[in-house]
């Protein structure tokens, strides 16, 4: 794969592609670079410089939403496809869980029979009306590492995979984003997509498409990768639902 010097916003973006394959969390848009794998990637740059980044994934010290926790033994098991569902617990997806939950928690393969009160599985997405609320969001995060580096994020530009939902968009605008690019609109939580870009525009935050398909990538699409990797217009205001 051959890619061309990039204008700087399709440079940013795809640093935040890159970073969407730390998710942990897979209620987002397919990755770029990992076909089959969900979730979301965000960049801060400022004065042409990252200056924090981020992915949905849960909190530190959390189990992960692809992975369950046997809180006795401490057991890790990774979620492998999402198209597995627990009778007992229908937001975890994975094919041991289903048979180990199934048929009690003693059968966990890191507890032994020894055990008197077996451990229960924690981790898993945590659905509430059809969003996962373990996760931190891809652009809550990285205005938090802001915050850990003591790095301002007045005045930066916002690139993330996916646009942004109503809580992180209150929080953009409370941390001083100038300016948000997003690849694939998001459908917020409390069906409030169409209020994000209310909220934006009486703010001031500017809002921006700016999609990298997968062909544009591969050399497959239609265009030459330099026009297949242009934004598709001007900084703007458009809706984002």
């Amino acid at each position: 794969m051959k890619i061309p010097r990039l204008p700087w916003d399709q440079y940013w973006m795809l640093q935040a592609h890159l970073t969407a394959t730390r998710s942990t969390c897979d209620r987002g848009p397919e990755l770029l670079f990992d076909p089959g794998r969900h979730g979301v990637g965000a960049v801060l740059v400022k004065n042409k410089r990252l200056i924090a980044g981020g992915y949905n994934g849960s909190a530190p010290g959390q189990p992960h939403c692809n992975q369950l926790l046997c809180t006795e033994c401490k057991t890790v098991l990774n979620i492998i496809p999402d198209s597995w569902d627990l009778p007992a617990a229908k937001d975890l997806r994975m094919p041991e869980a289903e048979q180990l939950v199934g048929k009690k928690h003693n059968e966990c393969p890191g507890c032994s029979s020894a055990y008197s009160s077996p451990g229960t599985w924690k981790g898993g997405h945590l659905m509430r009306e059809g969003h996962c609320v373990r996760t931190i969001h891809s652009e809550m995060n990285a205005l938090m590492q802001c915050a850990l580096d003591g790095v301002s994020p007045a005045g930066a530009d916002l690139y993330c995979t996916a646009s942004p939902c109503f809580d992180c968009a209150k929080a953009i605008i409370r941390a001083g984003i100038a300016r948000v690019h997003y690849g694939q609109a998001y459908d917020s939580r409390y069906g409030l997509s169409g209020d994000v870009q209310d909220l934006l525009n009486a703010t001031n935050v500017q809002t921006g498409e700016l999609v990298i398909t997968r062909e544009d990538l591969n050399g497959t699409s239609s265009k030459p990768i330099e026009e297949g990797l242009k934004k598709t217009g001007k900084i703007r205001t458009r809706p984002l639902n």
